[in-house]
């Protein structure tokens, strides 16, 4: 099967894609949103919103129920620079870790070295990505095919060649001393797991051919340990103590691409709470969209193994192993970061409280100013009547004037021809 692919290179596509070409759940694109327009308050929000409806437990879910959560919540989520949260939620974080040269902090801190002391704790949460060496993930082609072969391994399609199975059993049986029949085969959970997989895959990253991302992240692992350097090789073995569905998922990419292929193994967070620990494996799982729903591999409620962490008595080692790494200096510059930000907010709120008050007065005096216009509007009404009642009268006393007038001339009028009359009689 290592040669049944001759275009793996061809379909490669160079670095950096375009982010509207890679593809990211509607999740992941709501956090980023809130991350970028409300900050650390919006982003865990956000998800704590996220895990109520989406998480496979979310009445056991640290996120949303251990007592202190939303503090250590933000500690986990601030103990990491920004941009890496950005990364994370916009499906591009380990292609800037291992080509941005501006990322070479990060990449010292969150691509996993082997401890030369695995037995001690160094507790992380991390992810387990299988992409290219140089962090270029699948073609919509190849993952099409990745599916397709895991259907064959556990008996829901087929196999013509009646190879397939054997192939993928034989990189199985290089990278574990397990038993191939007995943890994958004997498994009566994974065929199920694998039809939920694959629908989910299927339906929300391959979509139609002509709208498809070009570039299909392969779905991250997430998980939390006490001892990194332990639980990430039993991951590289294909371990039991590794999820069956992504040893299965891992082993078909190696057996379709022998070298082309790699597990990026990168630890994300590293607590310096026992609290952190749990909630933190729960951040991770939303951000990095792990869970089966979004199609990833984390099938059970995160954090939930944490029994560990509660019982150690090392915490304040590695309280001072965070002082040292930088880790706490990096809260405390996000924490200025956000207490700046929410100072800009609390100034916008008393600006725009400001200008609300401004614009009732405003609607005040524009309603004080209407009702006086009604009433110079009223009085002009009043006035033009007066002025039209006074030119009547006016007009009625001039013809009244003009009739007395008239009346005493013809008052004279009449004296006049009296008196003549009255001469008149006089005479001889």
């Amino acid at each position: 099967m290592a040669s049944a692919n001759p275009t793996a290179g061809q379909l490669f596509t160079p670095y950096p894609l375009p982010r509207e070409q890679l593809y990211t759940t509607d999740e992941q694109k709501q956090m980023l949103a809130a991350f970028q327009s409300d900050s650390y308050a919006g982003l865990l929000r956000k998800m704590r919103a996220i895990e109520e409806r989406a998480s496979p437990d979310p009445p056991e879910s640290r996120l949303l129920h251990l007592v202190g959560h939303d503090n250590y919540a933000l500690l986990v989520v601030a103990s990491v620079p920004k941009k890496v949260i950005e990364a994370l939620l916009d499906g591009t974080l380990l292609e800037k870790l291992l080509n941005d040269a501006d990322w070479k902090t990060q990449r010292q801190m969150m691509v996993h070295v082997p401890s030369m002391h695995p037995d001690e704790e160094d507790p992380g949460c991390y992810l387990n990505i299988v992409a290219r060496p140089n962090g270029h993930s699948l073609t919509p082609a190849e993952f099409e095919r990745v599916l397709c072969v895991m259907e064959i391994c556990v008996g829901l399609k087929a196999d013509p060649s009646n190879t397939v199975q054997r192939d993928v059993a034989f990189v199985y049986s290089n990278r574990s001393s397990g038993d191939w029949k007995e943890f994958f085969l004997d498994n009566p959970s994974l065929p199920t797991a694998v039809s939920k997989f694959i629908t989910a895959n299927r339906i929300l990253k391959l979509g139609s051919s002509t709208t498809g991302p070009v570039d299909v992240q392969f779905p991250a692992q997430v998980g939390w340990s006490m001892k990194l350097t332990t639980r990430l090789r039993e991951h590289l073995t294909a371990a039991r103590t590794s999820p069956p569905l992504f040893v299965l998922a891992e082993c078909v990419v190696h057996c379709l691409w022998p070298t082309e292929f790699k597990m990026h193994q990168l630890v994300v967070f590293r607590p310096f709470f026992w609290q952190m620990a749990s909630i933190g494996e729960c951040i991770l799982a939303q951000l990095a969209a792990s869970y089966g729903c979004y199609g990833g591999f984390n099938g059970t409620q995160a954090g939930l193994s944490d029994s560990d962490a509660v019982q150690s008595d090392q915490w304040p080692d590695h309280q001072d192993a965070a002082l040292r790494a930088g880790v706490q200096r990096t809260v405390e510059e996000n924490m200025a970061d956000l207490t700046e930000a929410l100072r800009a907010d609390r100034q916008k709120m008393e600006t725009a409280i400001k200008g609300l008050a401004m614009q009732e007065q405003l609607e005040k005096l524009q309603s004080e100013a209407a009702n006086l216009e009604r009433v110079l509007q009223d009085e002009e009404v009043e006035t033009n009547s007066a002025v039209i009642r006074l030119t009547e009268t006016g007009a009625r006393l001039e013809r009244i004037a003009r009739r007395r007038s008239e009346l005493q001339s013809l008052n004279e009028l009449r004296t006049r021809v009296i008196a003549m009359l009255e001469e008149a009689l006089l005479l001889p």
